[in-house]
């Protein structure tokens, strides 16, 4: 059951318009922000799906599930089948190579 969570997960990040999410997200935390907010707003969200589509496969995969899916990291290791210490390593990981690369885009 968690196997199909994680796939159903990742197809759902996979499969969501970068666009929709960003004028709902605008409208939301900022309802009187125009469009040049909206298009920053917009390349933030580019930036931080190409940055985690450029992580290593496993540490992406605990990035989505922890992040996108809403699992605890107990679940995570269940569901990639990788100890805990592994798993919290690998996101660990993954938030430092975030930092590095967003941090001269954001």
């Amino acid at each position: 059951m968690l196997a199909a969570v994680r796939n159903a997960a990742i197809d759902q990040v996979r499969r969501a318009p970068r666009g929709a999410d960003d004028a709902t997200a605008a409208s939301i935390f900022s309802p009187l922000a125009g469009p040049a907010q909206s298009a920053i707003d917009s390349e933030r969200e580019r930036s931080i799906a190409a940055a985690v589509d450029a992580l290593p496969a496993d540490q992406r995969e605990v990035v989505v599930l922890r992040v996108y899916g809403q699992l605890s990291f107990a679940e995570v290791a269940v569901v990639v089948g990788a100890p805990l210490a592994t798993v919290a390593a690998r996101y660990r990981r993954a938030l430092e190579r975030l930092r590095l690369r967003l941090e001269r885009v954001l």
